[in-house]
């Protein structure tokens, strides 16, 4: 069942790749951006302020002031892309929504309370837009950076590298154990809004 559903949403993202693609180009532009900084102001220190060398920092300056410009400006590009493919995947979700319902037979909403259904859909229908938009967005950028920003680490020091490594499987399994537990209360929490909703009928 969730397989089901979850195929089923992948082929929505799928119907607006273009769009996540702009926005993924845009992820990697943030991601470099946000790289390259701490190299500057390294630099910045051992050229600069280290050196003595005032034209330096003054070069360097303007390049750290250029990285936050083009990770500002990459970072809203990229949530009005990724925004922008969720808000069209939903409402190609809600159209098959209201059309499977359309097709339903009358004994359905005789089983089915009518303030449930219209409850799942304005509750449920909307977080699945915030997971495949500004969420999938961080997503993809923390994979991302996760990737790039280890690979700069074992550039500047293998020895911290593995030590900072270290401390991700305490972190994979908390968050696996937390995840568990906000699935378990936000699919109890969707049920309470149903049965509300019901109620309300």
């Amino acid at each position: 069942m969730v397989r089901q559903q979850l195929r089923a949403i992948f082929a929505l993202v799928l119907e607006q790749r273009r769009l996540y693609a702009i926005g993924t180009v845009f992820v990697v532009v943030g991601i470099a951006a946000g790289l390259v900084y701490p190299l500057l102001v390294g630099r910045l220190i051992d050229d600069g302020v280290t050196g003595g060398r005032l034209d330096r920092i003054n070069q360097l300056g303007l390049a750290l002031l250029g990285v936050l410009v083009v990770e500002g400006v990459s970072t809203s590009i990229r949530d009005y892309y990724y925004n922008m493919a969720a808000e069209r995947a939903i409402s190609r979700l809600r159209q098959k929504v209201f059309e499977h319902l359309l097709r339903q037979e009358i004994a359905f909403f005789d089983r089915e309370k009518t303030g449930e259904l219209t409850t799942r859909l304005w509750s449920d229908v909307p977080a699945i837009g915030r997971v495949i938009g500004d969420e999938l967005a961080d997503a993809v950028r923390f994979a991302l950076f996760a990737v790039g920003g280890t690979g700069l680490l074992f550039y500047i020091s293998p020895t911290l590298t593995l030590l900072v490594i270290l401390a991700v499987p305490p972190i994979v399994i908390a968050s696996s154990v937390l995840g568990k537990r906000i699935r378990m209360l936000s699919g109890s929490m969707q049920q309470a809004f149903s049965e509300s909703g019901a109620a309300a009928e």
